[in-house]
C-alpha cells in the first residue's frame, strides 16, 4: 500500500476518535446538542464503530478467503454491539469494551498470519487504547458522578 493511503487511513482512524471525545466533553458540561442523553450518544457511536470494525473483517474474509471463523466472529461481535443496548448502560459499555478488545485480538491474529500489515495493527492498537480509555473514563464518571 502506498504512503498516501497509509497516511489517509491513519488520519481517518484518529479522526474517528472525535465523536468519543466530543461525547465525553458534552457529558461533563451537561450540554446535550443532539437531544439525546450524552450517555446514549457515546454508546451509539461505540456500537457503530464496533460494527464498522467487524465489517472490515467481513471484507478481509471476502478478499483473502480466510477461515469462516473470521466471518462468524465478526457477525457475533456486531450482534453483541446491538445487544448492548438492551442491557444496563454500564454493562452495555463493558460489552463494547470487550468487543473492541476482541476485534483487536483478531487483528493481531490476522497480522501474525501475514494478512494485515504492521502499520495498520499499530494504528488499531493506539486508537483502540484511546477508545477504551475514553469508555472507561465515561464509565467511571457515569457510575460515580451520574453524568
Amino acid at each position: 500500500m502506498n504512503e498516501n493511503n497509509k497516511r489517509l487511513i491513519k488520519i481517518l482512524s484518529y479522526a474517528g476518535l472525535l465523536p468519543f471525545v466530543i461525547s465525553i466533553i458534552f457529558s461533563f458540561s451537561n450540554y446535550d446538542p443532539f437531544f439525546l442523553t450524552n450517555n446514549l450518544l457515546i454508546h451509539i457511536y461505540g456500537a457503530i464503530i464496533v460494527s464498522f470494525l467487524a465489517g472490515i473483517h467481513w471484507g478481509i474474509f471476502l478478499l483473502k478467503y480466510t477461515s469462516y471463523n473470521l466471518l462468524i466472529h465478526s457477525n457475533i461481535i456486531a450482534v453483541l454491539s446491538l445487544f448492548s443496548f438492551f442491557l444496563d448502560h454500564s454493562i452495555g459499555i463493558f460489552l463494547l469494551i470487550f468487543s473492541f478488545l476482541y476485534l483487536l485480538y483478531i487483528d493481531h491474529i490476522l497480522y501474525r498470519k501475514g494478512i494485515l500489515e504492521h502499520y495498520y495493527l499499530a494504528i488499531r492498537v493506539n486508537v483502540s487504547f484511546l477508545v477504551i480509555s475514553i469508555l472507561i473514563i465515561h464509565l467511571f464518571f457515569y457510575n460515580f458522578f451520574i453524568i
